[in-house]
């Protein structure tokens, strides 16, 4: 093999490392009996597929208009003017935070003008047959694909089968999941009753995650203007329109005015939207981008502090439908004001890009701006989106509202919530019982939840009472490590998975209306593949770092789960995450079955490591390795964009915008303030010898002739006297 490369031109080769092919496309290197010409014909085709990842015009372009220099930047529709004088301040990275903004708020007006015969047309739209025959095709497809990756498992022997060390000699490997025996201790979720386990794909009640819409039973779909029915009270909407019974916008912090813009250009079914800012240069620079667009219409520029003017829109004759948060750092001082503000049944969409706080690093901060304390751990990205929902959950309630997470992902250098609040005392009562505490073990990272509160069903009615617990005992069963304990946090799920198979059925419509669409669908396919009832999630490499043991792929993993009868799934969030509804007994007795298979040199079983006490016990279940066609998910097995790499150098978020100009790049900026408390030339030490010495004052300094300061009794006694 490595011959094979060796031969490979120095220029494809380049490339190749920059695209990280080996690494990340065809993993080559793990192929020993590759030829050269496999190689070579492999990276030949993967660098004709590899997509350049799409953004925004990376330099601005110089344009002069009445007789001033502005620098101007291009995204969707919209064209944004920035002062030369200023220092320009556009993050291309947030043109997909942008993109998914726009695709969400047209969904919700697409849905809200269906109830006033209102149709919403977009340029380049396919129209619901064309798109039904291609989803048929793609099923078809995927159903061709799962059939022959059977009969590839069915045929190839199964030697990755570890028993219990405590039952006889069985000749057969992992018993079928509907059998009635049971032979492990820890009893398996799937019985007769339980149909929530994950299927395989080539079944066929399960061909496709997106139902067509033209079945008889779905009547929510917007008729075709070509059928014979009286339909010709229907109006029909395209973007840049005013629409008198379309829905209000308030972009709290627009800055430049670039989102409100979009918003105007792209959405249909827009009536209003309020571009805010607190600074007068950036209401400025609102009014001109505003002109310069043409969306007097539907634009309107506002200076004002943002709270005091969701706090103004109390009235609920005068509030808004969407109401949109992007602020630099934490939006927690908008939050209160923010869920007084939006309609009943309006969307909440708030960026948090304070990440350091959120995952643990300051968990103290946390708990001072969200009312939750957050660990720092591998799923910490998560419980940073589960902290920010409790937290506007909590300020709800205040006001007999309760929230809805439509959709909450965690990506690039943020999270992102796109949340529907509603109005209802009953559901109010629920709240506790959506919270959880987080029992979290320092050393293997085995989580538990615990319930703030419970409902119970009466006869009569609903009955409300706080949670029994705790889960766990003063120290981890696994491997003897103590406890962390964050929250409250939201345990409810994440995402409403009807909006979101709406929202990703509504992007494949219209691929080419986004720059960013290919990456809004991979993430959408993941997301609507997540396990809905399971909170956080395991990290694979950091299970096998605690045993010190090799690494399974993530699809023995997720099939070893399989086999022992749980749900499993992946997570947006990460890359190696696991989510399954199999409790940390499974788990942790998989991977000691995983390292039978691949045992860990004694050497690295010290005692009283985690490693020892967790493999001192025998897996308790019977556990098989066998690769399973359901294992690999849909998003995975098509190569969609899931997590992509940063298409270039210092991508992520950029310094807060200052009020003067700044002529001096950030990238020189970090290089000329790195390491600023060393030595600087120049720089005279000062002489500390004609200090006294504290430590030696107190009889504790050790140094003797080696202490930069002075030990002499007369200096000491000197200071006291000037005191």
């Amino acid at each position: 093999m490595l011959s094979a490369v060796a031969k490979i031109p120095k220029k494809l080769f380049t490339i190749c490392l920059q695209q990280k092919i080996f690494n990340r496309r065809i993993n080559c290197t793990r192929n020993l009996t590759c030829s050269y010409k496999k190689v070579f014909s492999k990276l030949s085709r993967i660098l004709q597929k590899v997509p350049e990842r799409k953004m925004a015009t990376q330099s601005p372009e110089t344009q002069t208009i009445n007789g001033k220099e502005y620098y101007t930047v291009t995204e969707g529709k919209a064209e944004i003017l920035f002062p030369s004088s200023n220092e320009v301040f556009y993050n291309p990275v947030q043109e997909f935070n942008r993109d998914l903004t726009i695709a969400v708020i047209g969904l919700y007006a697409e849905e809200f003008l269906k109830t006033q015969d209102i149709q919403v047309k977009y340029p380049g739209d396919k129209d619901e047959e064309t798109q039904n025959k291609e989803s048929i095709n793609r099923k078809s497809t995927e159903k061709l694909h799962d059939t022959s990756n059977v009969k590839a498992a069915n045929q190839k022997d199964d030697t990755s089968t570890v028993k219990p060390t405590n039952q006889k000699d069985d000749t057969s490997t992992v018993k079928p999941t509907n059998q009635k025996d049971d032979i492990s201790t820890v009893k398996p979720t799937n019985q007769k009753n339980d149909t929530s386990t994950v299927k395989p794909t080539n079944q066929k009640d399960d061909i496709s995650t997106v139902k067509p819409t033209n079945q008889k039973n779905d009547t929510s779909t917007v008729k075709p203007t070509n059928q014979k029915d009286d339909d010709k009270h229907i109006k029909t909407l395209q973007p840049g329109e005013l629409c008198e019974a379309g829905i209000s916008i308030l972009e709290g912090l627009s800055a430049s005015g670039l989102r409100s813009i979009r918003f105007a250009k792209e959405i249909a079914g827009v009536k209003q939207i309020v571009a805010n800012d607190f600074a007068a240069e950036a209401v400025e620079s609102i009014k001109n981008n505003v002109r310069h667009n043409k969306v007097d219409g539907m634009v309107t520029a506002s200076h004002a502090d943002a709270a005091l003017l969701m706090y103004q829109h109390r009235n609920p004759y005068d509030r808004y439908d969407v109401i949109d948060l992007d602020p630099y750092g934490s939006p927690s001082q908008f939050l209160d004001s923010a869920v007084q503000a939006v309609k009943d049944d309006g969307i909440l969409c708030i960026t948090c890009t304070d990440m350091a706080v959120l995952c643990g690093n300051h968990g103290e901060t946390a708990y001072s701006k969200y009312g939750g304390m957050a660990l720092h751990t591998k799923y910490g990205h998560e419980m940073a989106l589960r902290i920010v929902l409790h937290s506007i959950e909590s300020h709800a309630n205040r006001y007999h509202r309760y929230i809805e997470p439509l959709l909450c992902i965690s990506v690039d250098f943020y999270i992102r919530l796109f949340i529907r609040v509603h109005t209802g005392q009953a559901e109010v009562k629920k709240s506790a019982s959506k919270r959880a505490m987080v029992y979290n073990c320092v050393h293997c990272e085995t989580y538990h939840l615990q319930r703030m509160g419970k409902c119970i069903q009466t006869e009569k009615s609903l009955k409300y009472c706080p949670a029994s617990g705790p889960p766990v005992g003063s120290s981890c069963e696994h491997c003897g490590g103590r406890f962390q304990i964050g929250g409250p946090m939201w345990a409810e799920p994440l995402h409403n998975m009807e909006f979101v198979t709406k929202l990703l059925r509504r992007v494949e419509r219209n691929p080419g209306r986004f720059l960013t669409s290919d990456r809004i669908i991979g993430l959408l396919n993941v997301v609507s593949e997540e396990l809905p009832d399971c909170p956080l999630y395991y990290i694979v490499g950091k299970m096998c770092n605690v045993l010190h043991c090799s690494c399974p792929s993530l699809i023995q993993l997720r099939s070893a789960i399989l086999h022992a009868g749980y749900e499993v799934s992946l997570s947006h969030a990460s890359p190696e995450a696991i989510k399954t509804s199999a409790p940390s007994d499974v788990i942790w007795d998989i991977m000691r079955a995983w390292v039978k298979l691949h045992p860990v040199k004694q050497e690295r079983l010290k005692e009283g490591n985690p490693a020892t006490k967790i493999l001192s016990k025998e897996p308790s279940i019977e556990v098989s390795f066998t690769t399973l066609p359901s294992a690999n998910p849909r998003s995975r097995k098509f190569k969609l964009v899931r997590f992509p790499e940063n298409p270039q150098k210092y991508w992520g978020p950029k310094a807060r915008a200052k009020r003067k100009g700044g002529s001096e790049p950030i990238i020189e900026k970090r290089a000329r303030l790195q390491g600023k408390r060393g030595p600087v030339e120049g720089y005279i030490e000062r002489d500390l010898k004609s200090y006294p010495c504290k430590r030696f004052k107190k009889g504790k300094c050790d140094l003797g002739d080696r202490c930069k300061y002075s030990h002499a009794d007369s200096m000491c006694h000197s200071r006291d006297n000037e005191v």
